[in-house]
């Protein structure tokens, strides 16, 4: 009994390993692909942050103006009733965490596609994340191997100590042993599992993968890994790439933009983030003494 109980430990904490790594992966891509996009122009009472959430989570948001709060919304919504010819819905529901809910015409709002699907990102997100998972929990195996290259087979009467010594081997500490005690070294019997060192392929591998998510995003990379000089029709096609899966949201979102401009007045744009004012503050740093004391650059 005690020793199912003890294998089951261990197979929950390896699950919960495998868990955290994904979690791992799956926030660090959310929050990437909500920090991509800098919207301009928002009315203030408008949270991007939010906003950005709600097209990576459901693919879409709803804007309008309210009249009971006397303020705009941007909030988490989904198509309702029919479609016209073109695919539109005619109606929407747009409601909140906190219970607001709200049936509208499409005369009455802007829907905020998150792509041209209309779909979220959370989908490929998962598996981007699950993979990117895999690979680092099957290189910790592959380091493990080198580590710990054996299986001991030894007499059950030394299997404790033997398992102890283990221990502290696996925890870097160092072994020291008796030469009175019961130990015999001589009854162990050791066999190699013989497993390659592949850590390298798995990283590159794993350095694919992420140069595909931020192709994905839009986001510049290379993803070229040829050892050889890359030709500049490749980085063209490459970049080619990029700026396809760049269009496929921010289209999307100005698109929005514009609708919202022309319905409420508004000067509302989307373009991708960048971060202007490190750019501003580095410049500064390397001007001149003078003209960092007169503040020539403005942040």
């Amino acid at each position: 009994m005690g020793k199912s109980r003890k294998r089951s430990r261990n197979v929950w904490q390896s699950a919960e390993m495998n868990n955290q790594q994904y979690r791992m992966y799956y926030e660090m891509l959310e929050q990437m692909a909500c920090a991509i996009y800098r919207w301009e122009g928002l009315p203030e009472e408008i949270d991007q942050r939010f906003l950005e959430l709600t097209l990576f989570n459901r693919g879409m948001s709803v804007f309008f103006w309210d009249d009971d709060y006397d303020a705009y919304f941007a909030v988490q919504g989904a198509p309702s009733g029919k479609i016209n010819m073109y695919q539109n819905p005619l109606e929407y529901i747009a409601y909140g965490a906190n219970g607001f809910h709200r049936r509208m015409r499409a005369a009455d709002c802007v829907p905020i596609w998150n792509n041209y699907l209309r779909r979220p990102d959370i989908n490929a997100m998962r598996i981007y994340a699950r993979r990117l998972a895999d690979i680092d929990r099957t290189v910790d195996v592959n380091l493990m191997a080198q580590k710990m290259p054996v299986f001991a087979i030894v007499p059950e009467s030394q299997k404790l100590t033997v398992t102890n010594l283990m221990k502290q081997y696996a925890g870097n500490e160092p072994i020291i042993i008796g030469a009175d005690g019961m130990f015999d070294p001589s009854a162990i019997t050791y066999l190699n599992s013989g497993a390659p060192f592949i850590t390298p392929e798995l990283l590159k591998a794993k350095q694919t993968v992420w140069a595909e998510v931020m192709t994905y995003f839009g986001i510049e990379n290379t993803n070229i890994s040829k050892a050889e000089r890359v030709q500049s029709a490749e980085v063209e096609a490459n970049n080619g790439q990029i700026e396809a899966n760049r269009l496929v949201r921010l289209n999307c979102r100005r698109e929005a933009c514009r609708q919202i401009n022309r319905k409420y007045g508004l000067e509302v744009w989307c373009d991708m983030n960048k971060d202007i004012s490190s750019q501003n503050m580095n410049v500064l740093m390397m001007a001149e003494p003078e003209v960092q004391a007169e503040g020539g650059i403005g942040i």
